[in-house]
């Protein structure tokens, strides 16, 4: 499902959720240890087209160490400044884990999921002891 392109990016928080995303995308990769991988931050002015919840979905390469997350910038505008990052977090984790991801049967992701959260969670809370 297709959003009004041009309102997207007049809203003033576009370029700066754009902005926020790119540089905690790069610290948390520090953080996370995957300074190693090549990652890329796509952004794109529609809803997933699948599932209109979605926030950001992330793709690896694992075996060639790239990795890109496709932001739906018309959910990330609704985010406040720590559940941005905890998404950044989250997508990253996919990341982290992704050679393992790979494995889980189609129709068991639940898992992954699960493990992705539970990472994201963790780091969160020793970073800033809350999630």
């Amino acid at each position: 499902m297709e959003i009004n392109n041009k309102l997207l990016r007049e809203n003033l928080k576009y370029p700066e959720y754009k902005l926020q995303i790119i540089y905690l995308t790069e610290e948390w990769q520090k953080q996370m240890n995957l300074g190693h991988y090549i990652i890329e931050n796509t952004f794109l002015d529609i809803t997933h087209p699948n599932d209109e919840s979605i926030i950001a979905e992330t793709t690896s390469n694992w075996q060639y160490l790239e990795a890109n997350i496709n932001w739906y910038m018309d959910k990330v505008i609704t985010l406040r400044k720590n559940a941005l990052e905890r998404t950044v977090v989250h997508e990253l984790s996919h990341v982290l884990i992704s050679p393992m991801e790979n494995q889980i049967k189609k129709g068991k992701e639940e898992y992954a999921e699960l493990a992705v959260e539970s990472i994201a969670r963790a780091l969160m809370v020793m970073k800033y002891g809350r999630i």
